[in-house]
């Protein structure tokens, strides 16, 4: 009778672990993918800030006079 009885326990523990390891490898997973993401993101950045004044070249003076009208800048 005992030893039905831990043996039940020991499948419960074994089932919870088996779920613990499964939610942990998810984690793993989304954890990559915001690493790739950020590093995505740390390049893009410097990017950006170099295409930028070219793109406020090119922009038309209509266009830009709306857009300040829009973010409120002088």
């Amino acid at each position: 009778m005992i030893g039905l009885l831990l043996s039940v326990i020991g499948l419960l523990l074994s089932v919870i672990g088996s779920l613990l390891s499964v939610i942990g490898s998810l984690l793993s997973v989304i954890g990559s993918l915001l690493s790739v993401i950020g590093s995505l993101l740390s390049v893009i950045g410097p990017l950006l800030s170099v295409i930028g004044p070219h793109l406020a070249m090119v922009t038309p003076p209509s266009l830009r006079f709306k857009i300040r009208q829009e973010t409120g800048e002088p």
